[in-house]
């Protein structure tokens, strides 16, 4: 018996300790999915590598930033309606907009940019470029907010940037419809995005993951229908049912559902064994340009796909942590006294 607790059966005046709180456990099977729910990782990860295909037919009929308002608008309501039937918190304290401000910004000339450099290139040459983010976030992570440099995260960088490099110099692609000027503002929208990841990486403790996501997205919407306005060439052609499928698949299921399923996959399991599978979404995109919308495959694709694979992987490898000058020391000493027949020696 505590001695607090000794003192108030002694006198009833004497306050109570507060209970104790258990520490939040990590979600279970972190690092490993069972087979069902890797299936269900593969398939979100393809689903999310086809928005570059889904924003080149879209483009049929809708202009980028037309596109775009059209697609937040969309998804903000539908995440909005399941926040409010699910009874998720979805309002904001005067401090939490403070810090929200600045995502909106990022996040119009983030997107703006990769919807309009996306219609001016290959599906593919998108899908690969953005994948090129992870990449990104860890080189201004080491920067920023003091993540360790590893030989590994440099390898994967290089790996990224060579990828990168083959597509600008893809002239068979470029032929078929990729161009310079595309590929660099794919790649100016990533490097934003990386800094969109860094504050928010820097923020959501503040936020429940809904309203952080909901509300740059509320904000964005004029902003991108006024760019339209300003900037598309044709806000809205002809509407064709690929084209408002494809607006479908970019507001429902990747910006919408995706969003849902997939934090809740890592609530459930972690982010750690979900990172495994993100090397399918460039392929997907590549897979999807390819089946879809009949983009050639080029060997520099091939081999673009390779590197952005392997550099993806390196940086996604989960890391042991380091071993203590001590804690090694009493390894190798333990490693010592350790007998032929694997016993222990005592003194």
């Amino acid at each position: 018996m505590d001695p607090r607790t000794l003192l108030r059966r002694l006198n009833p005046t004497v306050p109570a300790l507060p209970p104790v709180r258990k520490a939040q456990e990590p979600p279970p099977g972190n690092g490993t999915l069972p087979l069902r729910a890797a299936l269900y990782c593969s398939l979100l990860c393809f689903l999310f590598g086809g928005n570059p295909t889904a924003i080149k037919i879209g483009s049929q009929s809708f202009g980028p930033l037309t596109m775009l308002g059209s697609r937040f608008l969309l998804a903000s309501i539908t995440l909005l309606l399941w926040g409010l039937f699910t009874g998720r918190a979805v309002g904001l304290r005067r401090d939490q907009i403070r810090m929200l401000l600045p995502l909106p910004m990022i996040y119009i000339v983030q997107l703006g940019l990769f919807y309009v450099g996306q219609s001016k290139t290959l599906a593919s040459h998108g899908a690969l470029i953005s994948n090129m983010m992870p990449l990104m976030v860890m080189v201004l992570a080491c920067f920023f907010l003091g993540d360790r440099i590893t030989l590994r995260k440099v390898i994967g960088v290089l790996l990224g940037i060579t990828a990168v490099v083959l597509l600008f110099f893809d002239k068979k692609a470029a032929s078929d419809g990729a161009s310079l000027l595309g590929d660099t503002l794919v790649v100016g929208a990533v490097t934003f995005w990386a800094m969109n990841a860094i504050y928010i990486k820097k923020i959501i403790r503040h936020f429940n993951i809904l309203t952080i996501t909901l509300y740059p997205m509320l904000i964005c919407v004029p902003f991108y229908f006024f760019g339209g306005w300003l900037f598309d060439d044709v806000m809205l052609r002809p509407v064709t049912v690929p084209a408002l499928l494809a607006l479908a698949f970019q507001a429902f299921v990747t910006a919408s559902y995706g969003f849902i399923a997939w934090n809740g996959l890592i609530n459930q399991y972690g982010a750690t064994a979900l990172n495994a599978f993100v090397f399918l979404i460039p392929i997907s995109g590549v897979l999807l340009g390819v089946v879809l919308l009949g983009e050639p495959l080029t060997i520099n694709i091939v081999a673009a796909i390779l590197l952005v694979v392997v550099g993806l992987g390196l940086i996604n490898r989960a890391e042991k942590p380091p071993v203590g000058r001590m804690e090694k020391r009493r390894q190798e000493t333990g490693d010592r006294r350790k007998g032929k027949g694997g016993k222990t020696k005592t003194r």
